[in-house]
């Protein structure tokens, strides 16, 4: 009986020192502060700002106002005024050789007194003409893209017809009139129309004899009329 009784404390002792050791990390644990939470996960249907989209330099304008030089600093080409980034200002400027208008409803430069009139020194040819650069007020040996069917007015493109020939950028500018006797050709340094001088009053332009281009208005202003003589 003496054993049995033995037997059953030592069980009792086991036991009770089990039960400790099994709460003694939960104590222990709550005297600790709680672990940090693990950070919110990015939801991923939470909209985004989305940068604004990139304007076009070459965009369409309707007024003189919407064009602007791609740099204030250093201005060599017209474009839409609102794609020129803020400038903080310049350390070293020089002055524009012309001014940024809309014609045609794109921006081009307007070349003022001391624009070059020849941007390149490379010989051209009739066969291969000048390409116009509008919005730089330039012109290079090349096929011109930029085709106009009136190029009576506004910028373009002429190869000399003298040695060394040159590319010549020029902008004419509109002329009125009310019949063909208000307008003339002049031939130099290319055929433009030009307002009729007092010496060509009432002279009637003959096609292939006074020349192969002659003048004339169409739509209130004068233009030219081209002969294959």
């Amino acid at each position: 009986m003496r054993r049995a009784l033995w037997i059953a404390g030592l069980l009792w002792l086991g036991c009770s020192s089990s039960s400790e050791s099994r709460q003694t990390p939960a104590a222990a644990s709550a005297g600790q502060p709680a672990p940090p939470a693990p950070p919110p996960s990015a939801d991923a249907s939470t909209p985004v700002a989305a940068a604004p989209p990139a304007i076009d330099p070459d965009a369409p304008c309707t007024a003189d106002a919407d064009c602007a030089f791609n740099n204030p600093c250093d201005p060599e080409r017209c474009v839409a005024a609102a794609s020129v980034p803020h400038s903080p200002g310049c350390k070293e400027s020089r002055e524009p050789t012309g001014t940024c208008v809309c014609f045609e409803k794109r921006c081009s430069l307007k070349p003022g007194p001391k624009h070059p009139v020849v941007s390149v020194d490379t010989d051209c040819t009739y066969a291969e003409g000048c390409a116009l650069d509008r919005a730089a007020g330039t012109c290079k040996p090349g096929r011109d893209d930029d085709f106009r069917p009136e190029r009576s007015i506004g910028p373009r493109c002429d190869c000399d017809s003298h040695v060394p020939q040159r590319c010549h950028f020029s902008w004419l500018d509109p002329i009125a009139c009310t019949s063909v006797d208000d307008c003339w050709v002049d031939p130099s340094p290319f055929s433009h129309p030009i307002k009729r001088p007092r010496s060509k009053k009432g002279k009637k332009f003959r096609p292939c004899k006074d020349g192969e281009v002659a003048p004339a208005c169409a739509e209130g202003r004068c233009t030219t009329i081209a002969y294959g003589c």
